[in-house]
This record gives structure tokens, C-alpha cells and sequence, in this order.
């Protein structure tokens, strides 16, 4: 067994940047389906792979993790959302929350989450837009 203390170190301080990053620009809706076990493959065989001076596989395991980083990342961020619920309904924004969606497949890189805004439009009726943030789709809810 090797020692597993720097690879842990690695790991959990790229995960609390990558929760940081998610936190700042897409408000907890990125999915880390294909990323943590990037991460707990990382601390398995980091040791390993340094004592064997295996720097091109290991160049190529931080390939695939900055792959999967960017496959990973939303279509768009909270902020672009926001504009687009803005721009697409002319709504002036009451209440945001984050709410959970479902999809008939399984897929590894789609969000479980979407944003939900709620505004008045210019003719004073009350909206309810969802944003898909794996997509960027813009759609009305039913009252």
C-alpha cells in the first residue's frame, strides 16, 4: 500500500476549488457525476504512479480530468440565466431559487437542478422561468 497523504491533500484541495468554482459562477448546479471519481482514482494511484516516474500516464490522467472538467461544466452560468429569463419573457425579476428536475435518461454531465425565476412582466403578469442550465433552455412555468 502506498502512501496516500499527498494524493489526498491533491484531491480534496481541487474539490473544494471545483465546489468554489460551482458555488461562484453556476450557484451549486454543476454535476460532479464524472469528476469525484476522477478524484478517488487520483489518491489510488497518485503514489504509485510517482514512484514509477510514470509522468505520461499521469499527464494523460490530468488530461482526462480537464476533459471531463470542461464536458462537466453547465451551458450556462447563473448570472447568463438570470439575462436570458430577462431577455427572453421582459420580466422584472421578483424571486430566484434553485429547483430539482428530472430527465428521462441517465446522463452523467446533465444538471438535477435548474434556475427558477419569478417577475412581473410589463402587462403586470406574474411569471414563473425555469433555465436548464445544462442546456440553457428557457421555459415557462404553468401557474
Amino acid at each position: 500500500m502506498g502512501n496516500y497523504k499527498i494524493a489526498a491533500i491533491i484531491s480534496s484541495v481541487v474539490f473544494i476549488l471545483l465546489l468554489m468554482f460551482d458555488s461562484y459562477f453556476y450557484d451549486n448546479t454543476m454535476q460532479f457525476s464524472l469528476l469525484i471519481p476522477l478524484l478517488v482514482t487520483h489518491v489510488y494511484y497518485f503514489d504509485s504512479l510517482r514512484k514509477e516516474k510514470r509522468r505520461i500516464t499521469y499527464l494523460l490522467f490530468i488530461t482526462a480530468f480537464i476533459a471531463c472538467f470542461f464536458i462537466s461544466l453547465p451551458a450556462v452560468t447563473y448570472e447568463q440565466a438570470k439575462q436570458k429569463a430577462i431577455d427572453t419573457y421582459e420580466i422584472t425579476i421578483i424571486a430566484e431559487e434553485k429547483i430539482m428536475i428530472t430527465n428521462d435518461d441517465w446522463n452523467p454531465v446533465s444538471s438535477s437542478r435548474a434556475y427558477c425565476f419569478t417577475g412581473h412582466t410589463k402587462e403586470e403578469e406574474k411569471v414563473s422561468i425555469m433555465v436548464v442550465p445544462s442546456s440553457g433552455d428557457v421555459i415557462k412555468l404553468l401557474d
